[in-house]
């Protein structure tokens, strides 16, 4: 088992209990301790099993500190627990946000089995007994499914498959141009979309007033050359499924006071901020601004992560830079992107506080 493969496995499993947490939003590592104390004091034990202590620091390690074992399932269960109850008191669907305990139960069974598997395969290929020996029966080599090297080839395969079926696709939208189709197709499916928008506001939160604007100004760095009216209404429609889709948005406040929307009529820029405002009102709605002091992050454009219902389909990553949207399949770069966006998020200001930036800016 080489010690990169290994490594694989472990920050995958960490990356999508990092996100977890990012969805329960707790406001500190001793938020979570106090809310694991609460549980535990609590005469029902809560569904999927105990709660062990959580000590922040422990748990502060866990998700900045390099891993090289996989956190064992009575940690992780309590993690959950804890993630699930967190989201919960924000009003979202813990099932559909954070994911049911049977779920991570699976997912953490899948990563020991995987790691088992790369250890018997390592013993296989150093016992000379087996392996050196011209008389020693040769064992099958371990073998993962689909023919594939491990979990993340696995993810590659199928999101690769994924993204060519959205290629081939046409999205509802209208307006959209090349390589931003397959995102918008994707966007229809997904029960969950996260963006970071180092530039802009995404269309999804835009008003139709405000989309046309950016159409007459010919704003540069216009997504893929597409229309912003296109792009506003697919938006809406994304509000407005019928299954509803959990839309988790980070803005920059140093954006938001610059042109083009410090130029933009005064009338207009109003009018949008108060359609974000009441969007922040809609349950499946989260919205974080990075306050102007935060530390500089630098993008090209968006960070787009998609997620979907089904178990079997992989995340989706989309990223744009400068005029064109790249959809990468590599897993590991899916979990790279999936902690960068969760840093930024636990360096913006929760939502509450994002909303009172967004009151600031509207007077």
């Amino acid at each position: 088992m080489t010690d990169e493969a290994k490594q694989r496995v472990i920050d995958g499993f960490l990356a999508t209990l990092d996100a977890a947490r990012a969805v329960a939003a707790p406001s500190s590592y001793a938020a979570i301790e106090d809310c694991a104390e609460a549980i535990r004091r609590r005469p029902r034990r809560p569904a999927g099993g105990p709660v062990i202590p959580l000590r922040s620091s422990t748990v502060h390690d866990l998700f900045t500190k390099p891993r090289r074992q996989l956190p064992r399932w009575e940690m992780s269960l309590s993690l959950v627990i804890v993630f699930r109850e967190m989201t919960a008191r924000r009003g979202l669907d813990p099932d559909a946000t954070v994911g049911t305990v049977a779920e991570w139960k699976q997912r953490h069974e899948a990563a020991t089995k995987e790691l088992a598997g790369m250890r018997r395969a390592a013993r296989r290929r150093n016992d000379p007994e087996t392996s050196d020996s011209p008389h020693a029966p040769k064992p099958a080599p371990f073998s993962f499914p689909n023919g594939h090297d491990g979990l993340f080839d696995v993810e590659d395969a199928r999101r690769a498959v994924l993204l060519d079926w959205a290629k081939r696709q046409r999205p509802a939208s209208t307006g959209a141009a090349g390589s931003l189709q397959s995102c918008l197709v994707l966007e229809e499916w997904c029960s969950r979309l996260r963006i970071y928008d180092p530039h802009g506001i995404p269309a999804h939160l835009q008003t139709a007033e405000f989309a046309a604007h950016l159409q007459l100004t010919s704003r540069p760095g216009a997504e893929d050359g597409a229309d912003p009216r296109g792009l506003q209404a697919h938006g809406q429609r994304m509000l407005r499924r019928g299954t509803a889709v959990l839309l988790w948005f980070v803005l920059e406040e140093r954006t938001l006071r610059r042109p083009p929307f410090r130029d933009m009529p005064a009338d207009v820029w109003r009018r949008q901020l108060r359609h974000m405002l009441e969007l922040t009102e809609l349950n499946q709605v989260t919205i974080q601004i990075r306050p102007a002091g935060s530390p500089h992050f630098c993008a090209h454009g968006p960070i787009r992560l998609l997620r979907f219902r089904e178990l079997d389909s992989p995340d989706v990553l989309v990223l744009h830079q400068w005029h064109h949207a790249l959809y990468p399949h590599e897993s590991t770069l899916v979990c790279k992107c999936y902690g960068l966006v969760n840093g930024l998020a636990v360096s913006a200001a929760p939502p509450d506080e994002s909303v009172r930036i967004l009151h600031k800016l509207l007077t």
